[in-house]
Order: structure tokens, then C-alpha cells, then sequence
């Protein structure tokens, strides 16, 4: 299964290899709140599976970036990683 995250142009910290360092980057420093941003659009819900819901955010991501300039006037960017062979 695919794992979908948004982020920043100027942001060199991929949220799906180390989520703190990016949210700080992203938040604490810069206040581009994209967390806040994806939650507003991607109606996700503990009564879904967790492919629909990973289907959800994949479609708000879309929809973010080629729809909305991100707050220092590039562009957000779709980021994935394969999740299939992670062991929990």
C-alpha cells in the first residue's frame, strides 16, 4: 500500500521519513500549517479502512496542489512511499 503526504517546494524534509523535523520546518518555523491545511479538505474517518482513508488523502493532496499556491508562492508537492513490506 502507498503512503500519501503533502509538503512544501522550500521544505528539504520529507514527512513520511522523519514527520517532527518536517512539522517543525513546516509549522513551527515557517507557520505554513499544511497539516492544518490537508485535515480541512480530507474527510478521513475512524469508521473507513484504512485504504479509503489513505484514498481520501490522496485525492485532498491532489486537489491541494494543483488547486491551491502554497504560502510562500511555489507549490505543494505530493510525496509517497510503499508501506507494503513495513513490518509493525
Amino acid at each position: 500500500m502507498m503512503q500519501y503526504a503533502i509538503t512544501t517546494q522550500d521544505n528539504p524534509i520529507n514527512p513520511l521519513d522523519d514527520f517532527r523535523a518536517w512539522f517543525v520546518f513546516d509549522s513551527l518555523v515557517n507557520h505554513y500549517n499544511t497539516c492544518d491545511l490537508l485535515s480541512r479538505i480530507a474527510k478521513t474517518s475512524d469508521g473507513l479502512t484504512d485504504e479509503e482513508n489513505n484514498q481520501i488523502i490522496s485525492d485532498a493532496i491532489d486537489r491541494i496542489v494543483a488547486t491551491i499556491p502554497d504560502p510562500n508562492g511555489k507549490s505543494y508537492v505530493k510525496v509517497s512511499k510503499d508501506i507494503s513490506e513495513t513490518i509493525y
